[in-house]
């Protein structure tokens, strides 16, 4: 059995290793995020692809590096 502890550590470790669409596939099918209107990313994302339009937008104006993340 898989924890939520270990799905994170590879989620981290696909994103670090440029591995987005593995990434993206640990996520379930169902992922709802919201982020503040007031960003140009704003509003709710649902399912996968709702979130890879999300970080399209994001990627327009800003850069990201997760560095040491603590799990």
């Amino acid at each position: 059995m898989t924890t939520a502890v270990e799905v994170v550590e590879e989620l981290a470790r696909r994103f670090s290793a440029a591995d987005r669409e593995g990434a993206v596939a640990l996520f379930d099918p169902g992922i709802r995020i919201q982020q503040p209107e007031s960003l140009p990313h704003g509003g709710w994302h649902v399912g996968r692809e709702g979130v890879g339009e999300m970080a399209a937008t994001f990627s327009r104006y800003w850069d990201r590096t997760i560095e040491n993340p603590r799990i």
